[in-house]
Order: C-alpha cells, then sequence, then structure tokens
C-alpha cells in the first residue's frame, strides 16, 4: 500500500505491552517510516510531556500519537488526509476495544505543530489526572472525532495490563462501557475479580498510571513470537475489515 504521509512521525507509547513490536509491525505494514517508540515506566503524562518535546524538535506538519495495545490499519491514513485537508490542530477516529466489544471514538490522536507548540510554551497544559490526553483535547478549539475506524484495540495483552486498563476505566466512570458477565464468560473471571477488589478498596485513584501488583497474573503468558506476526496481521486485518463494513 503507498503511503504519501509515510515520513509523519508515529509516536508509540509503550508500558512494556505484549504487543509493542506487533503494534510497530502493523505501522510499517501500512508504510510508515519514522516510528518512535516511548517506552518507560513514567507516567503516561510524563510520556505526553516527552512526546511533546522531541515533536517539537522534529517539526513536522502533524504528529499520530498512539498506545502500543493497538492494531492500526488503513483507517489512519483516511484520518489523516482529513485533518490535513480540514487544517485542523487535533483530530480522532474509531477503535474496536476487544474488552468492550464495540467501536468508540478515541486513540491514535492526530496532532498538528501548532499544538505541539502550544503544549511545549504552556499555552495548552500537560496534567496528571485520570485523562491526561482528553484534557489536552479539551483545550483544543480546532479538533474533530470523525467515523473512521483506525484499530483494534486491547487484543492479545497480559492480564496485568487487562486489570490496569479495567481499574482505570472504573475511576473514570466507564464501567457502563463493559459487559462485566461477558468478560467472566470469555476467561477473564479472575480478573474481574481482582479489577472490583481494587476499586472497592482503593475510594480514591487521581491518575491513569498502572501499577506493577498484577503481574501474578501473567504466568504461563510468553511474549508475542515475531515469527508469529504475518500470520496475526492477517487475522486481524480480516477482522478490521469486517467490522469496518
Amino acid at each position: 500500500m503507498k503511503n504519501e504521509y509515510e515520513n509523519i512521525p508515529v509516536f508509540v507509547f509503550s508500558c512494556v505491552e505484549r504487543t509493542v513490536d506487533f503494534c510497530m509491525y502493523c505501522l510499517d505494514r501500512i508504510g510508515f517510516k519514522k516510528i518512535i517508540k516511548i517506552e518507560n515506566d513514567l507516567p503516561f503524562y510524563k510520556k505526553l510531556i516527552e512526546f511533546s518535546d522531541i515533536a517539537y524538535d522534529i517539526q513536522s506538519d502533524f504528529y499520530i500519537r498512539l498506545d502500543a495495545d493497538m492494531f492500526v490499519f488503513s483507517g489512519i491514513i483516511d484520518l489523516i488526509e482529513i485533518t490535513e485537508k480540514q487544517n485542523l490542530d487535533g483530530s480522532e477516529g474509531l477503535y474496536f476495544d476487544f474488552l468492550m466489544n464495540k467501536t468508540r471514538h478515541g486513540t491514535p490522536h492526530i496532532y498538528s505543530n501548532s499544538l505541539i507548540s502550544k503544549m511545549k510554551n504552556g499555552q495548552v497544559q500537560v496534567l496528571n489526572n485520570n485523562k491526561p490526553e482528553s484534557y489536552i483535547m479539551q483545550q483544543v478549539a480546532n479538533k474533530k472525532s470523525f467515523n473512521i475506524l483506525t484499530n483494534l484495540h486491547d487484543y492479545e495483552q497480559y492480564p496485568s495490563k487487562i486489570i490496569n486498563t479495567l481499574i482505570n476505566r472504573l475511576y473514570r466512570n466507564h464501567s457502563g462501557h463493559y459487559d462485566w458477565n461477558r468478560l467472566r464468560n470469555i476467561g477473564f473471571a479472575k480478573e474481574v475479580d481482582e479489577v472490583f477488589n481494587y476499586y472497592n478498596n482503593n475510594k480514591v485513584k487521581l491518575d491513569c498510571n498502572y501499577m506493577s501488583d498484577f503481574s501474578k497474573f501473567d504466568k504461563g503468558y510468553s511474549p508475542i513470537d515475531p515469527q508469529d506476526f504475518s500470520v496475526m496481521y492477517d487475522r486481524y486485518l480480516k477482522l478490521y475489515n469486517k467490522i469496518n463494513t
């Protein structure tokens, strides 16, 4: 597939997700050439600051920011194209969430160079709260959400990551997005129990940082073998196309 936007910098945020390398493989298959991985244990808002610092030095017209739990397909090209045509400072499409079993608006986000400059000089604030990136976009007037499916989200993850994701969603008041009985029935009963055990015993959580207490749930899970990437890609591309019809 020819990608006229191949030189747009793509920033992948990772907390060592099981899918980080496959996420980057998907981006490469689309044709992106400038993929920058930000992989560390820093809180998410600090990753956003690091992203803005690196992007500011690059000085591209646009930047793509996503997480390592996303399998991005061709819809991202359509999102960039319409963002450029409408001269937007920020945009997002749709993702299909495995745990929610539905489509929602959200990451990846497209950032303009103007937005990066505003983040860098403090006109747009980056805060340590439950939704740091959402807060950034709330400060941007020239932005839009589009009904363009860009990716599949939260497939093939470590159980510890699933627990962290669900905990953060509860503190964002997103419980209603999940069918908790479905999650139990598809093999995540222990994870769901752990999520509500944590939530019921910790009434306040003011950030979206991951916790390291849940690695015991990852026993028996191994990293994804890169030799499996090609077969995985075909399988998830087929699923993406099915959802996108």
